[in-house]
This record gives structure tokens, C-alpha cells and sequence, in this order.
């Protein structure tokens, strides 16, 4: 396995690096098993004979557009797709909702066959995220408490089975449930809703800008309490406060969030429910939206 320092071009900076994971290896008596890890500046020299590339690269938020920076992870596609375009990279950052999707249309290309003719590649991108505690990150790879992988694609089902595989191999943990899930239609979303008991919304905090995910309809519309973790710039938490259907706090604290989720356990989740219903039918049939737009209007 080779580790490719594509942002920070230090050497130091690398061999710092691994020189701590090695002593994070030692203190988990990992440092006597055969481990074959080369510390490379190199990306297309490591990524030339891969046969998965896993990006891990920062996608800061950036508050100007209200989104995540993903420069840094199609820096890596691109260099993966010129020296390696069979390999199958693996994001792990943090990406925006059907990022996967549009980054294997957006590195689409043409390549020419041996008859002549030109057909559409498309690169080869799964997605699994990390479930990791600050400065806990070796050690929850090692004993993941889960291990999910994502494909949007039939043809890359295999490749995220092989990944997940990879991943479960290289745990100490023994039998980590392990989930290889493709794109969710909508259909099947809304049945998988109407099996919850709480509906569940998570923004980061360092959103500027308020944001109101669509998926609130389905929670009240199917008489959901909700639990609402946001920035402190959107009102959809305090909306659901006011109205007694839910609870909200900020989601920088997983103090507070603990504190919210009791209080929902212990609540009347069958009544706040019904709450969220009515305001769903006040203020979210397109009858009474036309009606409150033109009343506004006039």
C-alpha cells in the first residue's frame, strides 16, 4: 500500500506522518505483522499499478458558496484517470449528496475502440464513508464499529463488495457488520420512511446560509417527530420547536443532541407526530402554498 501526500508536498511533513503511525502500529501490536506501507510524493508512480485508490483528500467548507470544496479530490480523479483509468477510486471525504453520480459524468470521457468507433467511459467511483472519532481514526479503522459502501452503478457492485471485503480483512475487530448498498429510488425511500419512528435532520455547522431539506415532507407527512442537529443560521429546528413536533439543537454538540434525543424518547412521540401532520397540511399542500403566495402578492 503506498501513501501519497498530494496536498502537502513535504516529505517531512509524510515521513512525520508515518513515523506516528508506526508507533501507532507498536502500541496496538501491529508493528511485528508483515506490513507493506511506502511513504511516496509519486501519485502517478502509486497510482499506476492500483487497484483501488482511496481519496481521502479535505473538502473544506466553503461559505462563499455554501458548499464543499471538492478541488482536492478531482486533483486526485484527474491524475487516477491519466496514468490509471481502470482503477477504482474510493472516495472517503466528505462530499455534497449525489457528488459520486455527478463526479463519473462530469470525468466522462471518449476513447476509441479497435473497430473505429468511439464509446463513453465512465471512471470507476464508490463511496464509504468514515465513521471516526478525532484523533481515534487508527483505531476505528481497526475495530470499525461499521463498514458501509456505496455504488450508484450494476457494474460497479462487484468492486464495492471486493472494497468492503479489503476493509473487513484488514480489521482486527471480528464480525463488523458490513453493508454494500446501491442508489435508493425514491419509492423505496418512502417505504423506508414509513418504517421509522423519528425523522432525523443533520446540517453542518458551519452553514451561513439557511437551509430546508425537502426530506422534512416526507417525516410529517408520514406523522414523524423529528430531531433536528443544524447551523445555527436555520430556523427549520426552531420551526419544529414552536410547532411541538420536534426538537432541535445546535450541531456542534454532541452533548446537546444526547440531551434532545432523551427528551424525545421520554416524549409523547404519537401526539408531536400528529402536530407535524397538521402543520404539514397548513402550510405545505400546494393549495395552501398557492393561496399564501397570492395572498401575499395581493
Amino acid at each position: 500500500m503506498s501513501a501519497i501526500n498530494e496536498i502537502q508536498k513535504s516529505r517531512k511533513r509524510l515521513k512525520k506522518c508515518l513515523y506516528i503511525y508506526y508507533l501507532l502500529f507498536e502500541s496496538l501490536s501491529l508493528a511485528e505483522k508483515d506490513l507493506n506501507l511506502v511513504a511516496t510524493l509519486d501519485g502517478k508512480a502509486a497510482y499506476k499499478d492500483a487497484d483501488f485508490v482511496v481519496i481521502a483528500a479535505p473538502t473544506n467548507y466553503d461559505p462563499k458558496k455554501n458548499f464543499f470544496d471538492t478541488t482536492h479530490v478531482e486533483e486526485v480523479i484527474e491524475l487516477v484517470l491519466e496514468v490509471n483509468p481502470s482503477a477504482v477510486m474510493v472516495i472517503k471525504s466528505t462530499i455534497p449528496v449525489g457528488y459520486t453520480k455527478s463526479a463519473r459524468e462530469k470525468f466522462s470521457y471518449r476513447e476509441r475502440q479497435a473497430d473505429g468507433t468511439m464509446k463513453v467511459v465512465t471512471p470507476n467511483i464508490i463511496f464509504a464513508p468514515e465513521f471516526l472519532r478525532e484523533s481515534k481514526a487508527l483505531y476505528d479503522n481497526l475495530y470499525p464499529s461499521r463498514i458501509i459502501v456505496g455504488y450508484d452503478e450494476p457494474v460497479l457492485e462487484g468492486a464495492a463488495h471486493t472494497f468492503a471485503s479489503i476493509i473487513k480483512e484488514g480489521a482486527i475487530k471480528q464480525d463488523v457488520p458490513v453493508t454494500v448498498m446501491d442508489g435508493l429510488p425514491k419509492e423505496e425511500y418512502e417505504l423506508l420512511v414509513r418504517t421509522c419512528d423519528v425523522g432525523m435532520i443533520f446540517l453542518d455547522h458551519r452553514f451561513t446560509i439557511p437551509n430546508y431539506p425537502s426530506r422534512i415532507l416526507s417525516y410529517l407527512s408520514n406523522k414523524m417527530p423529528v430531531l433536528c442537529a443544524t447551523d445555527p443560521n436555520t430556523d427549520i429546528g426552531r420551526i419544529a420547536e414552536e410547532n411541538e413536533y420536534g426538537y432541535w439543537c445546535e450541531s456542534n454538540s454532541v452533548d446537546a443532541f444526547t440531551f434532545i434525543l432523551d427528551k424525545m424518547i421520554r416524549s409523547d412521540r404519537e401526539e408531536m407526530g400528529e402536530k407535524g401532520f397538521q402543520f404539514f397540511k397548513e402550510n405545505y399542500l400546494v393549495d395552501n402554498t398557492y393561496n399564501a403566495i397570492m395572498k401575499h402578492l395581493s
